[in-house]
């Protein structure tokens, strides 16, 4: 009887106690209010990107058929314009150093139109790069604002330090003036698209190629095989060839940097 009145008025104080009601028994762990977890740190590493992982030279060449299809008109009159200028540049440089074409001797003329013609041909070469890297990002081709875009500078600089350095590499028994070229294959694509000088861009070249040694050889051949193809149809298709490989190398620059391409 005693344990039966003990027991009402023990539940009775808790009735009468709001402090205590409602509260977890002893020992056990209380459930945090609803919305306090804080939010899920973000995943580590970079974002996935499109094309990313998986890089096939095929598709870089893929691509940039089908991008060349999207932009054939003004590729098409673009490439004919800069062949066109390259020629005249050379004859304009051949006429006012009173170089002969058919002199292959040593001299200071001569050495002096070999300079203004490769000048040239490195910022047509970069204007060309700046236009398929363009297209790569979703833009439509526009030769006339790629060149706009350019550091004239950077680009006759690098160009001209990876030729010496190419040329060089020819002296010592041809084998290290390849291994210059392939190392600095994208050397030109750091300067037109990330504004770098000669240096940071062969570096930044020279670390892509020897992160992805097998798939930049297995694309040169590729490459290779297309111009030919160019060539044996009546050498019309190089005029389509040419424009198709910068895009496919644009493509395969901003893939081998993790970089999104345009779909």
């Amino acid at each position: 009887m005693l344990a039966g009145h003990y027991a009402h008025n023990m539940t009775t104080n808790d009735d009468q106690n709001p402090t205590t009601s409602g509260l977890p028994s002893y020992g056990s762990v209380p459930p945090p209010p609803e919305g306090s977890y804080p939010p899920p740190p973000p995943p580590s590493g970079p974002a996935p990107v499109p094309g990313a992982s998986g890089f096939s030279a095929t598709e870089a060449v893929s691509y940039g058929l089908k991008k060349f299809g999207e932009n054939a008109g003004p590729i098409l009159i673009a490439t004919v314009l800069l062949i066109v200028a390259a020629i005249a540049t050379d004859f304009l440089a051949r006429a006012l150093t009173g170089t002969d074409f058919t002199d292959n001797s040593f001299s200071i003329g001569g050495s002096i139109s070999t300079i203004i013609t490769n000048v040239v041909g490195f910022v047509i070469g970069a204007g060309v790069t700046r236009g398929a890297l363009d297209i790569t990002e979703g833009h439509k081709f526009d030769i006339v604002a790629a060149f706009k875009k350019l550091n004239i500078v950077n680009v006759i600089v690098t160009s001209l330090v990876v030729a010496v350095l190419t040329a060089l590499g020819f002296a010592l028994l041809i084998i290290p003036g390849i291994i210059v070229a392939f190392l600095t294959l994208f050397a030109i694509y750091f300067v037109v698209d990330k504004d770098t000088n000669a240096i940071d861009s062969i570096k930044g070249s020279l670390n892509l190629v020897k992160n992805n040694v097998g798939n930049t050889i297995v694309l040169i051949l590729l490459s290779i095989l297309v111009v030919i193809v160019g060539f044996l149809a009546l050498c019309v298709g190089v005029l389509v060839a040419i424009p198709v490989l910068a895009i496919a190398w644009a493509y395969t620059f901003k893939v081998f940097l993790g970089e999104p391409v345009a779909p």
